[in-house]
């Protein structure tokens, strides 16, 4: 059994661990994590069935997701700006065409989005408050 270090984090995981889940999120697919972290694929998939491992693997890739969002809404108002301008000003029918398209498609994706949170707000409210 191989020694526990304990990370900064106290995670638990071994420095391997560790290094594995960094390559994981890194790399394309197992074979090149595994290359990447210095461990075998199969030690991967083995480490995998580790609930602790799991869960820290969760936990770093909530982190890049959460970190995609944040750039992603950081950006969001260019975004609009640049289909704003394209629908407007752009030379070609084609290009205003799509941007037009493009937005619609937002609205729509943004307000199923709002309708289904509202949804299962709902839901969770009559199941753990009772249904008023």
């Amino acid at each position: 059994m191989p020694k526990i270090h304990k990370t900064a984090d106290n995670s638990g995981l071994t420095a391997k661990q560790a290094r594995t889940i960094a390559a994981l999120l890194a790399q394309p697919n197992f074979e090149q994590a595994a290359a990447a972290a210095g461990v075998a694929p199969r030690t991967i998939y083995t480490w995998l069935e580790l609930p602790v491992f799991r869960a820290e693997l969760r936990l770093a890739q909530a982190g890049v997701i959460e970190q995609a969002q944040r750039r992603l809404l950081a950006g969001q108002q260019k975004a609009l700006d640049a289909l704003e301008y394209l629908m407007a000003d752009a030379e070609s029918e084609n290009v205003r065409r799509q941007a037009a398209n493009d937005w619609l498609a937002m609205l729509f994706r943004y307000r199923e989005a709002g309708d289904i949170e509202e949804r299962i707000s709902e839901l969770e409210q009559a199941v753990f408050h009772g249904d008023k």
